[in-house]
């Protein structure tokens, strides 16, 4: 959208920012001091913008011109793209920013000033790619009986397949995305250009293996599977790598062609994974993260053959746990998707580890059912962070050492502040990880020991 016509500004200033912030956007100040926080900038970027008038102490804007482009600029500049807030920026500029948002959230918010931030590790530029994306769809409404038939079925405009931009309900047709699998788009515009009309389809995912594997997932709460049907056969037959398609709706769960699942290779295991079941959506940074992990078990077992028990907490398939189970004699591992946890039961035979229990619910639950204390915990919490009762429960229980992953910088650090604060930990590494390439998003691991820092 031209910002210059956008409905939510109404005033125009020019500015320089000052620095990126968590959520990926600048900070600058208007000529009368005020802060705003811009969208689509760069630190020490000279700009032209638009933004709301408003008494909120901080306001937002967006980029009406560049006058004075900040180096960190790619030039030229790549296709804007809704998922890709950081497009504009170099490769070299994004990882520096990116551990700049850690330290910051570890400074401001978990009070740890003088805490040593890795500098953020990253897949190469090749094999940065996606294997998941998840799209929203919007049907038109059906044709009046006063309405022209269209021409063609290309012509029908029945369905908008893309991106919610950001801030706003709209879509952005997806057409496209340097970080994603070119045969994305090709599905997507196939999709579009022959959507069968109204089917209560709200969201599309599309998910890649390392093999090519893909498999198509239909979501909405109104979805009607037969609605879908007439395009299963012509879709697998045009693009012969779908492995298969299913669809969840208002009469639950269908595999409507093939199979709802593919198999990955990480490190020395197989992994079943579920077109929902959360698996890390870049390949190549889930094999820096599980190194990571296994360096960080490494420095919590020390010398020791194997540690008496440990616990994997928000689990998913098992990305994390064969690790854990590989220094445990025995490991819980938590999960609260359906899909997942079938899936972490599967890889569990699959690799042939049978000292793990695969327990299926709330992670607060589970912990509440646990009476003996473990050596080690691995969590992976989703981007809100853990609730208080698992931090309490983990300064309580948790003898040796603990491995934080995080997809947000800012709930980690209000997690770690938490802990410290309860229990005597001691950092021994925070290491930023580039699993989101051209976006503001940052996976952070931290190995805490336990004992004074």
């Amino acid at each position: 959208m031209d910002v210059d016509f956008d409905p939510r500004y109404d005033a125009s200033a020019v500015v320089v920012v000052e620095k990126l912030l968590p959520g990926g956007v600048g900070l600058a100040r208007l000529p009368e001091g005020k802060l705003v926080l811009v969208e689509g900038a760069a630190a020490q970027d000279k700009l032209s913008i638009v933004y709301r008038i408003g008494r909120a102490k901080t306001l937002r804007g967006a980029v009406r011109l560049v006058l004075k482009p900040s180096p960190d600029r790619r030039d030229p500049a790549p296709a804007p793209c809704p998922a890709c807030d950081w497009v504009h920026l170099t490769r070299e500029a994004q990882l520096r920013e990116k551990r700049l948002l850690v330290a910051d959230c570890m400074r401001r918010l978990a009070r740890l000033p003088q805490t040593a931030i890795e500098e953020t590790l990253a897949p190469p530029p090749e094999l940065s790619l996606r294997n998941k994306i998840s799209l929203a769809i919007h049907e038109a409404p059906p044709l009046s009986e006063t309405d022209a038939p269209p021409k063609d079925a290309a012509q029908t405009g029945a369905a908008l397949i893309g991106y919610r931009a950001p801030g706003s309900r709209s879509i952005v047709a997806y057409e496209g995305c340097l970080q994603a699998p070119p045969v994305f788009a090709e599905i997507v515009a196939w999709l579009s250009a022959r959507w069968p009309g109204q089917t209560g389809a709200e969201s599309l995912l599309l998910r890649q293996n390392a093999g090519g594997d893909i498999l198509v997932g239909f979501r909405g709460e109104t979805l009607r599977h037969q609605a879908l049907e007439p395009l299963v056969a012509p879709l697998r037959q045009a693009f012969p790598a779908i492995l298969g398609i299913d669809a969840q709706g208002v009469s639950g769960h269908r595999v409507l062609a093939g199979q709802a699942f593919f198999r990955e290779e990480l490190g020395e295991w197989t992994f079943q994974v579920g077109c929902d079941s959360f698996f890390q959506v870049n390949r190549a940074a889930a094999g820096l993260l599980l190194g990571l992990v296994k360096d960080s078990l490494r420095v919590i077992a020390g010398d020791r053959a194997l540690l008496p028990s440990g616990v994997d907490l928000y689990a998913g398939v098992g990305t994390f746990t064969f690790a854990l189970a590989a220094v445990c004699e025995r490991v819980i591992a938590a999960e609260y998707a359906d899909g997942a946890i079938a899936d972490l039961a599967l890889n569990c035979a699959l690799n042939q580890v049978e000292t793990v229990e695969a327990r299926h619910g709330d992670v607060c639950s589970t912990l509440k059912s646990m009476e003996d204390d473990v050596a080690i915990a691995i969590v992976n919490p989703p981007r809100t962070g853990c609730p208080y009762r698992v931090i309490d429960w983990l300064n309580a229980h948790v003898r040796e050492g603990i491995i934080m992953i995080s997809c947000d910088p800012a709930t980690l650090a209000r997690d770690l502040k938490r802990l410290k604060e309860k229990g005597e930990w001691r950092i021994e590494r925070i290491q930023p990880v580039d699993m989101f390439a051209d976006t503001h998003h940052v996976e952070t691991v931290v190995c805490l020991v336990r004992g004074e820092a």
